[in-house]
């Protein structure tokens, strides 16, 4: 008797220790998925059955039709279930796919593991639409197995047991078992790209070979083997030429100094895996070539910056976190967008009382600015009238630095400088240079600090202050925090 592919696809799921829900449309793939699990737990190869959770758009009648299906079938069934009503401020491809997995997250608990049910067609399709679109070797494998998604701050773990099941396999299974499906909105797009891929191309590709999918698929799966191993290769490269920045994973640095100290493949390598930071696929050739071209200029132009969408895996556009390359001397930084916006913004000249060990700088929808006014601080100033005040670009400060004299005694020196040289000497972006903040005691500026990096401007508190920053508790002075 010959296994049954979807029995086969689900039957280690008894070994996931975390509880499981099924993305449950009421379509003929996701009902095909959660009656295979249904069968598994009837036969005691599953020790519990899934939750089915069910997004209800409420675009239209259907909906609702389809609500009561999933409704009915899971009651019948024995399944716990839950309809997940969604509101879509912009209706768009992009607002609705982040709206439900926000409805989806917000009805697992902690490491609940979602199940879905893509299968090998829907990976062919994939595959060959970021062939066309040029993607590279961690494109061209596809959708894994297992992965996780981020949505606003949370994580859910994402499991598609059935990438190696056909369409007709399910189809097959759906009929055999008389399992009353509706047509599965999941299933249809507007991307016109994708349904030539589907109703055209990949049909007249079976015409040459019947068993194309399974071949796609296949080398998806070479490919995700081959870019682990060229990602291990490249980690250790961009640990290289990655400088220390507090605000990981909101910024990188890269050195571009050690990045020319490369071969050609190799900067290009490092550069695609810098870019996309925590995105879950790198940027297009495009942006890679421009990036390269940055690192590679000798006008000292610093205006120039590079905007990437990036994108969330599970389309070629996406959602992923929009990042902003720009270049500083032999810097080369990575910001998400929406913190490199927040740097645009105009400061308030506003003076800031330190009543909390939290004192938020600057603020939008996304990102939180903050100084760490830390137990060192406030034990220092307890006597002291003390506020925090953003810094005139055109303000000229004394900067005390030590230095060891001839007789190799250290002592106190300053550098009294404004304006544009101000900014050269202290190696601040320009993009940073309307986010400088200085800490006033007694209406003297006692210390003056940017997103990375904090100077001493006055020479009574000097050894003070210095005591309180060296500490190694307190190192940092601002702060960037999510606020999603």
């Amino acid at each position: 008797m010959t296994a049954c592919p979807i029995l086969s696809a689900l039957s280690a799921l008894n070994d996931v220790p975390y509880p499981l829900y099924v993305a449950c449309s009421g379509g003929r793939d996701s009902l095909a998925l959660a009656y295979g699990c249904y069968l598994l737990y009837q036969q005691g190869r599953l020790d519990r059955l899934p939750t089915l959770l069910h997004v209800h758009h409420g675009m239209q009648q259907a909906n609702d039709d389809w609500a009561r299906l999933v409704g009915a079938w899971a009651d019948e069934h024995g399944f716990d279930w839950q309809i997940l009503p969604l509101t879509l401020a912009k209706k768009t491809e992009t607002s609705a796919r982040t709206a439900r997995y926000q409805a989806l997250m917000g009805a697992m608990v902690d490491d609940g593991v979602l199940l879905v049910a893509h299968h090998a067609d829907d990976q062919a399709e994939t595959v060959l639409m970021r062939l066309i679109n040029g993607a590279g070797v961690q494109g061209l494998s596809g959708m894994r197995a297992w992965s996780t998604k981020t949505v606003q701050g949370r994580t859910m773990n994402l499991h598609r047991p059935l990438l190696g099941v056909s369409r007709h396999e399910i189809t097959a299974f759906a009929h055999a078992h008389a399992l009353p499906y509706v047509d599965d909105p999941t299933n249809e797009t507007t991307d016109n790209a994708r349904s030539l891929i589907r109703n055209d191309i990949l049909p007249r590709l079976s015409a040459l070979n019947p068993k194309v999918r399974q071949n796609i698929a296949r080398t998806a799966h070479l490919m995700n083997d081959a870019h682990a191993l060229i990602s291990d290769t490249v980690f250790e490269l961009v640990k290289k030429c990655t400088l220390a920045t507090p605000h990981t994973p909101f910024v990188g640095c890269l050195d571009i100094h050690a990045l020319r100290l490369l071969s050609a493949h190799e900067q290009s390598a490092v550069v695609r895996f810098f870019v996309q930071a925590d995105n879950p696929l790198p940027p297009n050739y495009q942006t890679v070539s421009d990036t390269l071209a940055l690192t590679a200029r000798t006008d000292g132009d610093h205006s120039t910056q590079i905007f990437w969408q990036g994108g969330d895996g599970d389309d070629v556009g996406g959602n992923g976190r929009a990042v902003v390359l720009c270049r500083y001397k032999n810097t080369l930084y990575r910001y998400h967008h929406e913190l490199f916006m927040l740097l645009q913004d105009e400061m308030s000249d506003d003076k800031i009382a330190p009543n909390s060990s939290k004192i938020i700088l600057k603020q939008n929808t996304t990102f939180v600015i903050f100084m760490d006014f830390h137990d060192g601080l406030r034990e220092l100033f307890a006597d002291k009238s003390a506020y925090i005040q953003s810094v005139s670009r055109d303000e000229r400060l004394r900067i005390y630095e030590p230095y060891v004299d001839k007789d190799g005694k250290t002592q106190i020196g300053f550098t009294k400088l404004g304006g544009k040289k101000l900014y050269q000497r202290l190696s601040i972006p320009t993009w940073h240079r309307t986010n400088l903040w200085g800490l006033y005691v007694h209406d003297e500026m006692v210390l003056v600090m940017s997103m990375d990096k904090w100077w001493l401007t006055d020479s009574a508190m000097f050894y003070a202050l210095r005591g309180v920053f060296d500490d190694g508790r307190w190192g940092r002075t601002l702060l960037v925090v999510d606020r999603t």
